[in-house]
């Protein structure tokens, strides 16, 4: 359950892996607003 909020509902391609990867690493909330 929560790696489903902090991955997004689903991955669409492999930028938004990239995405959720830019965000952990700079420790913002991602599109969903869940921290990851």
């Amino acid at each position: 359950e929560e790696l489903l909020k902090m991955w997004g509902e689903e991955l669409t391609s492999e930028e938004s892996v990239f995405q959720v990867f830019a965000h952990y690493l700079s420790g913002e909330p991602n599109q969903n607003g869940y921290k990851v």
